[in-house]
């Protein structure tokens, strides 16, 4: 997905090659208010998981890349 706009892609190409972290998330908070105000990106669907587990379970471990559980490393106590 990308937003085709001249001005924000300036200002991503700045916010990309600044090297002072404060500018940095400053371009990036124009950028996204710019994107919210010509309101291009419109969020339709918003995925969430409700992760739910018995008391004997162990080493239960979420995985950051899948959002679930790592069945592979869980155990029963």
């Amino acid at each position: 997905m990308s937003v085709r706009s001249a001005e924000i892609d300036t200002l991503v190409d700045q916010a990309r090659t600044e090297l002072d972290a404060t500018r940095r998330a400053q371009l990036w908070k124009r950028i996204e208010r710019q994107v919210a105000d010509q309101a291009v990106l419109v969020p339709l669907v918003w995925q969430s998981t409700t992760l739910l587990r018995g008391r004997a379970a162990t080493n239960v471990h979420v995985s950051p890349v899948y959002g679930g559980y790592d069945l592979v490393t869980m155990g029963v106590s």
